[in-house]
């Protein structure tokens, strides 16, 4: 319910769902549950938020390439904010990511692995919006 939310654009009611989950969930569904909140937070643009779920995230799947990666633009994302004037109250000049854009980035990612092997590493992402 909490993905129904997120893809309608009510963040709201996603945070909600998702909060909802106790921290005792089994590690799949706790580390979707953590990496989804990571986006929500991104594109709200609460970088510190986004940074401890994709950090909470990775504990649950150290391996987890997707996670790497936001957390990456989380942390970059909060250093913006940091060095402007006038510090969190303004908006830091990282776009939010949409979920097209996320798609396109890890279907760049996949080509980019099989370069050289000549066949696809295993799938070691969170998954399109079917695993949310």
């Amino acid at each position: 319910l909490g993905t129904a939310y997120f893809l309608l654009g009510e963040t709201e009611g996603a945070e909600d769902q998702w909060l909802a989950i106790p921290e005792s969930a089994p590690g799949r569904l706790r580390f979707v549950t953590d990496y989804n909140l990571g986006l929500l937070y991104y594109n709200l643009r609460d970088f510190s938020q986004s940074e401890d779920r994709f950090r909470r995230a990775l504990k649950l799947n150290p391996g987890d390439r997707d996670s790497k990666i936001n957390l990456e633009l989380a942390l970059r994302g909060r250093k913006a904010l940091e060095e402007q004037p006038g510090g969190e109250s303004r908006q830091a000049e990282v776009p939010p990511l949409s979920l097209n854009r996320m798609e396109n980035i890890l279907e760049r990612l996949k080509s980019l692995e099989t370069m050289g092997s000549g066949k696809p590493l295993p799938d070691q992402g969170a998954g399109g919006p079917g695993d949310w």
